[in-house]
């Protein structure tokens, strides 16, 4: 369980990462 929840922690975090840079390329 702590493992799953650390990838989803992690995939998290990615999303978030992602969706920032997106953000900047399209200013």
């Amino acid at each position: 369980v702590q493992l799953q929840n650390k990838i989803k922690q992690e995939a998290e975090q990615f999303r978030m990462w992602k969706a920032s840079r997106e953000k900047e390329l399209l200013q």
